[in-house]
């Protein structure tokens, strides 16, 4: 889940999707810490998803061609020779590895006396007292 509002920051950024990236409810203090990333637009949190997707292929295919090449063989070459050019392909398209999202925001609020916590409650609480004027999406 992530919330769509446009907002324009004091250097004049203007960001327009927001998630969060992390959430920890200390029951002992009776608080809730949340992150925020906020991006541009929703575009860019695709590429960060496209990114990751990437990564993730690019380290199976890393494994599979180790294996294969700890014990080459004349029955195994043609797919090795496939798994190295999938490699160079996801290389060639790997892009900087640097995050998309242009600002991180941390909000402290105080947990419900219940001190039940969930991400639930956190977007809701961004809902009513950050993003006001947000959709979901």
């Amino acid at each position: 889940m992530a919330l769509k509002q446009n907002i324009t920051n004091t250097s004049g950024a203007t960001t327009e999707y927001h998630r969060i990236s992390g959430a920890v409810g200390d029951l002992t203090a009776g608080r809730a810490y949340i992150i925020v990333l906020s991006y541009l637009n929703s575009s860019k949190r695709d590429e960060e998803k496209t990114q990751a997707a990437n990564d993730i292929k690019r380290m199976e295919l890393k494994s599979e061609l180790e294996k294969l090449n700890s014990n080459p063989t004349s029955d195994n070459k043609s797919k090795r020779d496939e798994l190295e050019k999938q490699l160079e392909a996801l290389n060639a398209d790997h892009n900087d590895g640097k995050p998309r999202n242009m600002l991180k925001s941390t909000y402290e609020f105080s947990l419900p006396e219940n001190g039940n916590f969930s991400l639930e409650l956190a977007y809701n609480w961004l809902k009513e007292n950050v993003y006001t004027n947000s959709e979901d999406c």
